[in-house]
């Protein structure tokens, strides 16, 4: 599998997989004091956790990190996106949205039959199911009216949740 993952860019953001781009600092200063799941975690853990998954961010063209996630996968059958956050003064800009969007289309497009975000509230959104490009493969599809609010479903290519 090739695991290249080419910038993209979107209004002068550039989101990229090169972690020497994106601020360790920032990302555990959000990780650690605003990510209700993550709360309280160390800069060492999440250092580790960049290692070891992963890492996407988005950087303004001055090198500013405003956004991150990851990814943990077994590269064919799963992928699962985590620790999704956006800087408070670029939420509501859709950074989120299409952060989530590449990075899922990315694995789609190389193999892994599914990602999974691990939360049915994005903090980079205003209310659930917001982000138009993730409700619509979350609901196979379907308005989000129709999809159970309570628990995300799997994201595949063809929609279906096996």
């Amino acid at each position: 599998m090739n695991d290249t993952f080419d910038n993209r860019f979107l209004d002068g953001y550039c989101l990229t997989s090169d972690a020497a781009r994106l601020s360790v600092d920032a990302i555990h200063r959000w990780l650690s004091t605003e990510a209700y799941w993550a709360e309280g975690r160390s800069r060492d853990a999440v250092a580790v956790s960049i290692e070891n998954t992963y890492l996407y961010g988005v950087v303004t063209p001055e090198g500013a990190t405003i956004a991150c996630t990851r990814v943990i996968t077994d590269h064919v059958t799963f992928g699962w996106i985590c620790d999704v956050f956006v800087e408070a003064d670029y939420r509501g800009q859709g950074v989120g949205s299409w952060m989530v969007g590449e990075v899922v289309d990315y694995w789609t497009n190389v193999g892994v039959r599914r990602a999974k975000p691990t939360t049915s509230t994005p903090p980079w959104a205003s209310s659930p199911w917001r982000c138009p490009i993730v409700s619509w493969r979350l609901t196979g599809g379907r308005s989000s009216q129709e999809h159970p609010r309570s628990r995300p479903r799997s994201i595949s290519p063809s929609g279906d949740d096996r």
